[in-house]
């Protein structure tokens, strides 16, 4: 019984989730459902990718309440290839990461590593009919590892807002000079009186230093 209600819920919040694409605005749901208290605790890992110095890099989301609204804390985490430990961990800000790529730098190591993070809005889950959480803007994150040196000094971290709904894995080019990213906004529907009116979504194709300066924008449709 306790593995069937543990799978009822998490059924019920990746429904919601994926549902909860479009930033800006109430979700359409039929009927409201009250569920009085949730426990919810577990993590999710995602990667390794491994670098050229050999260290495998991954990211951990731990997954933790009580009581609504579920609380989340995400990790970069490097292991290293001659410790066999955990070299340090890095703390993000932010929902649905994608898997790290990896910059390189002219002297042939490793140079930052990149993230995107997609931010959808959210109905709390305790409350099928309350209002929606804000939804942050997404963003790329670079993550500066060679200031990096144990678990007490984690790399230092920088994040670059992308006006979108949501966000692909970054990609750096082979020359490793630039990071690109494919932003997508979703479809908005706008009501003037009783004339409803459609805005269509679109796509755009970013392109940062680095260090998170454009350099390049280009939109697709």
């Amino acid at each position: 019984m306790t593995k069937l209600l543990r799978f009822t819920i998490l059924a019920a919040a990746v429904l919601q989730l994926a549902f909860a694409q479009q930033k800006g605005g109430p979700l359409p749901i039929p009927d409201p459902i009250s569920i009085p208290a949730i426990i919810a605790s577990g993590n999710v890992v995602s990667g390794p990718t491994v670098g050229p110095d050999g260290n495998a890099y991954l990211i951990v989301t731990a997954i933790q309440t009580a009581t609504p609204p579920v609380t989340t804390t995400t990790q970069l985490i490097c292991v290293g290839e001659t410790s066999h430990t955990i070299n340090w961990k890095a703390t993000l800000t932010g929902t649905f990461f994608s898997a790290p790529a990896l910059g390189a730098l002219s002297t042939g190591g490793l140079g930052p590593i990149f993230l995107t993070t997609s931010e959808p809005v959210v109905v709390p889950l305790a409350n099928a009919s309350s209002t929606p959480v804000s939804a942050n803007e997404p963003k790329l994150v670079i993550v500066d590892v060679t200031s990096a040196t144990n678990l007490t000094t984690p790399p230092a971290t920088n994040t670059v807002p992308i006006p979108a709904n949501t966000l692909s894995a970054p990609q750096v080019a082979p020359n490793g000079t630039v990071v690109y990213v494919l932003a997508q906004t979703s479809p908005s529907l706008t009501t003037t009186g009783t004339t409803p009116t459609i805005t269509p979504g679109g796509a755009t194709l970013y392109g940062f230093t680095l260090t998170g300066s454009p350099v390049i924008s280009v939109k697709l449709f």
